[in-house]
């Protein structure tokens, strides 16, 4: 190839370069896209309560502050033989105005210390008055401030029947008393003492202690 057609094929690249450039150059652009936030529709969740939700927020909102949170201490050893607490939770239920309280016996059994706390996390000392080690009940005693011991008010066992609807309150965890439903199963009587195991019987048994720390409303 000489240099003039060289520099001719040179040329003509550079300029079919230069003019494929300039067409894209000159190509039009796509339309600018803009998203636009559409406000979800607001979804209320305020629809209208049943008569059986109206009772139970109506029993909840009467009978709630008469649940109290039950602590107990006890002192053991540990491995290293010293002297370390352990502590047992549950829930109550005043039952008079001399500050007089039902719980179960598990709960306060070989403590060396209760306390009680109210539905205004105000914390008393407690004494055991009584106990049913049969049937899993104690009675505890607390010097309650005029205003803060709400008794609840207990129904006679014949008006209960089994398959009746029944509402729960309780408080084992001290955070705030809560609510579950249910049927009576049974009605009252003695039951024999259950085996007592070495780590459960101190722990929190929720559904039980509920059952048994508030007051049953048959509708």
């Amino acid at each position: 190839m000489s240099r003039r057609q060289f520099v001719l094929s040179v040329l003509i690249s550079s300029i079919v370069s230069a003019g494929i450039v300039l067409f894209f150059l000159r190509w039009p652009s796509p339309p600018p896209v803009q998203a636009e936030f559409v406000q979800p529709k607001t979804v209320s969740f305020d629809t209208p309560l049943s008569s059986e939700e109206e009772t139970n927020i109506k029993i909840y909102q009467q009978l709630s502050r008469s649940v109290v949170n039950v602590t107990s201490t006890r002192r053991t050893l540990n491995f290293w033989l010293q002297v370390v607490p352990e502590k047992g939770t549950g829930s109550g239920f005043i039952v008079d105005d001399h500050g007089r309280i039902l719980t179960n016996n598990h709960v306060i059994e070989d403590s060396d210390q209760i306390e009680v706390t109210l539905f205004d996390e105000s914390t008393l000392e407690a004494e055991i008055v009584g106990r049913d080690p049969i049937n899993d009940m104690a009675v505890l005693k607390i010097d309650c401030p005029q205003g803060k011991c709400q008794p609840i008010r207990l129904a006679a066992a014949p008006t209960l029947k089994v398959g009746q609807r029944v509402l729960a309150i309780g408080n084992p965890f001290g955070l705030e008393r809560t609510l579950t439903t249910g049927i009576a199963g049974a009605q009252s009587g003695h039951r024999k003492r259950r085996p007592r195991q070495p780590d459960s019987d101190r722990c929190c048994d929720q559904s039980g202690q509920q059952r048994r720390s508030s007051a049953q409303h048959p509708r």
